[in-house]
């Protein structure tokens, strides 16, 4: 699964991307349903604003947060999302904590509080975390490691449809921490 991130949209070879992958619909976010978990992957663009000199008023990433909105809306409806025992998040950039992406949060915290999502997954930071959930944010966020194979990391899950458990490995396979949520209800 490919969830692109704001350094794939910058520099000498971000319009080449759709030589190396071709995302479906035309579109770098997605939702699919994989045994007992549904998979919803948003892009949140870029980390500077829209207005910032590197882009000299070219780029509309506020804009295209908005657009995700009423494909997540419709995304979040479909039954075969709903009806999964777990929803799992990606996004490169977080909705919150350090490094977040505010405008994306705004956009999109709402629809994804109603649509029960029970973990997120991010990266941007560079630096492995794992954030327990809390009133601002009900479900756990997971930001892997990078960008150095010393401080690289790669998440392995497991869903079962009473059980999510998922640990966080340093490429030598060392497990950094493991976790699990519960089916509620």
């Amino acid at each position: 699964m490919f969830g692109r991130g704001n350094h794939d949209v910058r520099g000498a070879r971000a319009r080449l991307l759709h030589r190396v992958l071709e995302p479906a619909g035309g579109r770098y976010y997605h939702h699919f349903r994989h045994g007992p978990a549904a998979f919803l992957a948003l892009d949140t663009g870029e980390d500077k604003v829209d207005t910032h000199q590197e882009y000299g008023g070219l780029t509309d990433f506020a804009g295209y947060r908005s657009a995700q909105v009423p494909w997540l809306e419709a995304a979040l409806a479909r039954p075969e999302l709903g009806a999964a025992p777990f929803r799992i998040l990606f996004t490169h950039i977080p909705l919150r904590g350090p490094g977040q992406s505010a405008d994306a949060r705004e956009k999109w915290e709402g629809l994804l509080r109603r649509g029960r999502v029970d973990l997120a997954i991010s990266g941007h930071t560079h630096r492995h975390t794992h954030h327990a959930p809390t009133a601002e944010q009900p479900w756990p966020l997971l930001i892997g490691g990078g960008p150095t194979a010393a401080g690289a990391t790669f998440i392995h899950g497991h869903v079962t449809p009473q059980k999510l458990s998922y640990r966080l490995h340093g490429l030598d396979g060392r497990v950094i921490g493991e976790w699990q949520i519960a089916r509620a209800g």
